[in-house]
């Protein structure tokens, strides 16, 4: 029979039938999963109508990069990431894992993701509290927030010049972007299967994705010798 799909609508010829409702569906929308992980977002995502989405100002799938145009979609609240029911489905677009194993990951991370302890702070003219003195997890001396760039220097975790504020150990001649000091501690990248973990790495290592010998801050996964440059 001829039909238009009540989940994704379009249309049909084999349907999943209700015949007191007159709702059908494709075989292929009956195997949707309620929640779904893919490689190419941290967050799992869930299957919704697409009328409960205010927040989004553009209906396109972040998979695909294609409108979206179906009722109901994969999508993340956190990010407003929308997907394809196909795209989240996909094989080549999933990452198998348990998803009670990723609340509990995310749980942890929540609590030892810290990579700095502040040691003395300051309070702005809003109020907020602006730290200017902190103990780095990877460097034994007090860091202290400055704005006074020194000539030819760069920073010890990304390697790259200064731009102020950032952070120092004049001792040691040991500094840091104020943006590479909050890099989260721990972390999941499209690029891998497994956590990441945040370390200082004063030799060299070859950067599995770009291919260049780098040094400084680093992702790394131990399980499987793999590095990521910052």
């Amino acid at each position: 029979m001829k039909f238009t799909c009540d989940f994704c609508g379009k249309e049909g010829n084999l349907p999943f039938l209700c015949v007191p409702c007159s709702f059908g569906i494709h075989t292929s929308c009956a195997a949707c999963l309620p929640t779904v992980k893919v490689t190419r977002h941290e967050h799992p995502l869930q299957l919704i109508h697409s009328l409960e989405i205010h927040q989004s100002n553009s209906r396109i799938c972040l998979l695909c990069v294609k409108k979206v145009d179906t009722r109901w979609v994969y999508y993340c609240s956190i990010c407003d990431f929308i997907a394809h029911l196909r795209c989240g489905m996909n094989p080549r677009n999933r990452e198998y894992i348990n998803l009670q194993e990723l609340v509990k990951e995310r749980l942890h991370q929540s609590v030892d993701s810290a990579t700095y302890e502040v040691k003395k702070f300051n309070v702005g003219e809003d109020r907020t509290k602006i730290a200017t003195e902190i103990k780095y997890f990877s460097h034994e001396h007090v860091l202290k927030l400055t704005n006074e760039v020194l000539n030819n220097t760069k920073c010890d975790g990304c390697v790259r010049d200064f731009l102020p504020p950032f952070y120092g150990c004049t001792r040691c001649n040991f500094f840091l972007h104020k943006s590479c000091v909050e890099l989260p501690k721990i972390k999941r990248h499209p690029l891998h299967r497994h956590p990441l973990t945040l370390n200082y790495w004063s030799y060299s290592f070859c950067c599995a994705f770009c291919g260049q010998e780098c040094n400084g801050l680093r992702y790394n996964c131990q399980l499987c010798n793999y590095d990521l440059n910052v």
